[in-house]
């Protein structure tokens, strides 16, 4: 009986043995996994903070046309949001630019002719905005440097994310939609490079050149492209299905538009 008794001792006694040894392991894991986060969350942390430091010290106080070029993509960051009506004004982001505010900075700030990619006027730039915004979900420029080149211009460095939706095919690329007119094998071909594009995220890697005009204190050209052929390669995974896709496109391989 006595043996039966130690022997039961000795049982509970590897069987607490094991139990902390199992929670020791655990806490040990977890206190392992929350370094791994926090290194993570400090190297973060750091890309962000030299990101900032950057662009801060890029932009001399005083020089008008860094702060414009700043506050540009400070407005635009998002694109162009259409005016809420009466009924969602209140569920708008109340830091979220309207085009009024868009429109009277570019007034403000740009000569009546600026010369924006093949455009020219402040009111073709907000179209261009617009017709960006309308066509792409979830738009977002964001500005990684700002830097003086050789020139004098003002040359930013900026990566632009845009998500690619059904609205998308129908209006930008309007040559995938379905058609009777078209043969069999175009149609699988167009099917196809729609299935690939359709709910994609891509991001472009781009640069925006400003010209300053110091006499008049405005901005007389914005020139700006994105690589988006680069990411739209790596998801269509063929030369010949990019060039289709871009043949009958509204905008062209370095994210400018056609025609507004």
């Amino acid at each position: 009986m006595a043996e039966l008794a130690a022997a039961e001792q000795m049982r509970l006694r590897d069987l607490r043995r094991m139990r902390q040894i199992r929670y020791r392991k655990k806490k040990e894991n977890y206190m392992h996994r929350l370094e791994d986060e926090t290194r993570q969350l400090r190297g973060e942390i750091e890309q962000l903070e030299q990101r900032r430091r950057s662009v801060s010290a890029a932009v001399p106080a005083g020089e008008s046309a860094w702060s414009v070029a700043a506050e540009y993509f400070r407005l635009f960051q998002y694109g162009v949001r259409e005016p809420a009506s009466a009924s969602t004004s209140a569920l708008s982001s109340p830091v979220e630019p309207q085009p009024s505010v868009q429109l009277d900075f570019l007034r403000s700030s740009m000569t009546p002719d600026v010369v924006f990619n093949t455009e020219r006027g402040v009111e073709a730039m907000l179209r261009t905005w617009s017709c960006i915004s309308r066509w792409f979900a979830g738009v977002k420029m964001e500005l990684e440097r700002l830097d003086k080149d050789a020139s004098g211009s003002l040359v930013a460095t900026t990566i632009t994310t845009v998500t690619i939706t059904e609205h998308t095919l129908r209006v930008v690329f309007p040559h995938l939609s379905p058609s009777d007119g078209r043969s069999r094998s175009a149609g699988n071909a167009a099917s196809f490079l729609a299935g690939r594009l359709v709910g994609q995220t891509i991001a472009m890697r781009g640069f925006t050149r400003f010209e300053w005009d110091g006499a008049y204190c405005r901005m007389t050209s914005v020139l700006s492209q994105s690589d988006m052929l680069t990411p739209i390669l790596r998801l269509v995974d063929s030369l010949e299905g990019v060039s289709c896709l871009f043949e009958g496109a509204l905008i062209t391989p370095d994210f400018r538009l056609k025609s507004v």
